[in-house]
């Protein structure tokens, strides 16, 4: 469904919007690695245009705020789409498309590879909110 083309301004603005009020997770559970990008304000209808142009899902929160989830390919899609224009976020986004290179494959050294890249996210997060 997304049939929308996004010009480089759009994406600097887009990017812009994902360096305020976004985040980049990753994270390790029972069934394997999950890799998420979540995007949350107010108002929905920006981030129905993201579900538009990215795909993901944009949904009411039980807060009464508005979320748009991204995750797997598509999210890896969006994130090196903005990454150019990213200033707050890059080196996560850096990060985040690492790591999902490493998905897929079972070894010891990729695990603890994953392992770092999930620490250097939380530390760049850490240091963002100081």
């Amino acid at each position: 469904m997304r049939a929308m083309k996004t010009t480089l301004e759009q994406l600097a603005y887009w990017a812009g919007f994902f360096d305020g009020e976004g985040c980049i997770g990753l994270y390790c559970g029972k069934s394997g690695w999950n890799h998420k990008i979540t995007l949350s304000q107010k108002r929905i209808e920006p981030l129905k245009d993201l579900e538009r142009l990215f795909g993901g899902r944009a949904h009411l929160r039980t807060d009464k705020a508005h979320q748009w989830d991204i995750c797997g390919s598509q999210a890896a899609a969006f994130l090196t789409a903005v990454l150019p224009f990213l200033r707050n976020k890059a080196r996560q986004a850096r990060l985040y498309l690492v790591s999902r290179a490493l998905t897929g494959r079972r070894s010891a050294i990729r695990r603890k590879a994953r392992l770092m890249i999930m620490d250097l996210i939380k530390k760049d997060k850490h240091e963002d909110s100081i």
